[in-house]
């Protein structure tokens, strides 16, 4: 590799920064138009699918399998080699996906068939329908992002879910400005969305196929299924998927759950012939989902984009058997996600309510939302150094080949998270903030047991650096929250937006004044060349 991975990691952060600030204008705009809704529940619930095969491939699993191969492939025997591998792959994961995604549309037109009582049901099934075949080209996508990652070119495949974004942005305007003034009802005109996520994917496809020509790799169609590397792939893509995918699988399954135990068109169900109330109200989702997509801001922009440019490289270490390297790269990484994801999540706490008040509440989003949105923001903030940390550490157990151990510890936590969800959910202190916690929970412990593995697998990751660190990182949070919290009680009169504005200020201010007091390395590395 020619560049650092703190420096790739960089512009990974700065596009992906674009990307989020994109997302977030079409969150803002799909709340003012429909708010804590049922129909935004729905929404939801519907573009969940895609968006988790997009986090799953796009930043999991897929490339998770793919790269240590293809880079050792490119390493070893060259670019034809890489791009004739590259081609076989393709093609036999867009049969199948294809043949996935005819098999769940079938199964969607017989329930289709069945289950259409509620125009609640009817606008969830057509919703997911309409969604469903983004699937195709978002996995797609993510195979040619992983092949330009491996040839050192970070910037376009971080470009990518802004084409969505911008995309979805437009069906909203024209939705809520265009349809409306037809009289066409929200729940008809919220299909506009599902149609622009499939023209996105069309239009992704073609510009990540443009970009690989252009770097001057060629691949062809190619169904072949003996070569050794796809054996390894096939082996290795199961556990990944389950492994790095357990947040995005894990708040897949939590849809699932806050849709069955919000109240609808009835406010109690019967089991075992005693009535019950529903925990949730109409908007649950919706509250948790907006939450999920203000933590998923720092998340994307530091995290995931610090695994994206680290992981090439601990391929390339694991590959020489430079166990050496491998641990100093692995801990200066996760010092780094400590550094950045500890104060950001510490921020977000502090400022939930105003943050949620400045981007979300407008137009049908009203400030029961606000309260009730920043409060399940507030537990899952939590777990955002956790949240970074965990991509870092199994890609690490990735760039080993090692899919087996991680599985085995994420699947005890994630019985542990179903466990807390169902019994906590009852609590009307809780209620759906239930999973922001839970989900903290879950990946703190998963990043504490599978460092301390991995630490034993490769050598001291350094521990005592990582622990300093984090001890020295959780003090300057704690001053800068100190500092916030008096900064913003004594601006209860001013615009709200300036008001978050000096308090970002301000918090940014003191953490880094702090850090640089506390002389703490992870700053220099940081802006550092």
């Amino acid at each position: 590799m020619s560049k650092s991975f703190l420096r790739s990691s960089r512009l990974i952060s700065f596009i992906t920064l674009i990307s989020r600030i994109t997302g977030l204008t079409r969150d803002v705009l799909i709340a003012s138009w429909l708010g804590n809704s049922w129909i935004q529940d729905r929404l939801s619930y519907a573009f969940a699918i895609p968006h988790l095969f997009r986090r799953l491939f796009g930043e999991g699993a897929l490339s998770s399998a793919f790269i240590p191969v293809l880079s050792e492939k490119l390493t070893k025997e060259g670019k034809e080699a890489a791009g004739k591998l590259f081609g076989n792959v393709a093609t036999l994961l867009a049969i199948v996906l294809a043949s996935l995604t005819a098999i769940l549309l079938m199964i969607i037109l017989g329930l289709s068939f069945i289950e259409t009582d509620t125009i609640q049901t009817k606008l969830t099934l057509g919703l997911t329908a309409v969604m469903l075949p983004y699937m195709i080209f978002v996995c797609l996508v993510a195979l040619f992002s992983g092949l330009l990652n491996c040839l050192d070119r970070f910037g376009l495949p971080a470009f990518m879910p802004i084409i969505l974004n911008l995309f979805q942005i437009s069906a909203v305007i024209f939705a809520n400005y265009g349809l409306s003034r037809f009289g066409v009802p929200k729940y008809q005109q919220v299909y506009a969305l599902g149609i622009a996520v499939l023209l996105a994917g069309v239009v992704q496809l073609a510009v990540m196929i443009w970009s690989v020509r252009k770097a001057g790799l060629k691949w062809g169609f190619d169904l072949s299924t003996d070569s050794p590397e796809l054996k390894r792939i096939y082996q290795m893509i199961l556990p990944v998927m389950l492994g790095l995918g357990i947040l995005q699988i894990g708040a897949w399954f939590d849809n699932q759950v806050i849709l069955s135990l919000t109240a609808g068109s009835s406010a109690t169900f019967t089991i075992f012939g005693k009535t019950i109330s529903y925990p949730l109200a109409e908007g649950a989702l919706s509250s948790v989902t907006f939450a999920r997509r203000l933590y998923n801001l720092p998340l994307g922009v530091l995290g995931i984009a610090l695994a994206t440019a680290a992981f090439p490289r601990f391929g390339i270490y694991a590959a020489e058997g430079n166990y050496e390297k491998l641990s100093e790269s692995v801990s200066q990484a996760l010092r780094q996600a400590i550094f950045q994801g500890l104060p950001s999540g510490v921020g977000l706490i502090v400022l939930a309510n105003l943050i949620v008040r400045v981007v979300f509440q407008r137009g049908a989003f009203t400030a029961h939302n606000t309260s009730e949105t920043a409060f399940v923001l507030k537990f899952y903030a939590i777990g955002l150094w956790a949240y970074c940390a965990h991509h870092i550490i199994l890609r690490a157990f990735y760039s080993l080949n090692d899919m087996i151990t991680p599985l085995r510890i994420m699947m005890f936590t994630m019985i542990l998270n179903v466990a807390m969800n169902v019994t906590l959910l009852w609590l009307p202190a809780l209620r759906q903030a239930v999973f922001g916690l839970s989900t903290a929970i879950m990946v703190t412990i998963n990043v504490i047991i599978l460092s301390m593995i991995l630490s034993k697998r490769i050598g001291n990751l350094n521990s005592r650096a990582v622990i300093i660190c984090a001890i020295k990182t959780f003090i300057a949070a704690m001053i800068m929250a100190g500092v916030v919290y008096i900064t913003q009680s004594s601006l209860t009169q001013m615009n709200k937006y300036a008001e978050l504005a000096i308090c970002l200020a301000v918090g940014i201010i003191a953490f880094f004044s702090s850090a640089f007091l506390l002389k703490m390395p992870e700053v220099k590395e940081l802006i550092s060349r």
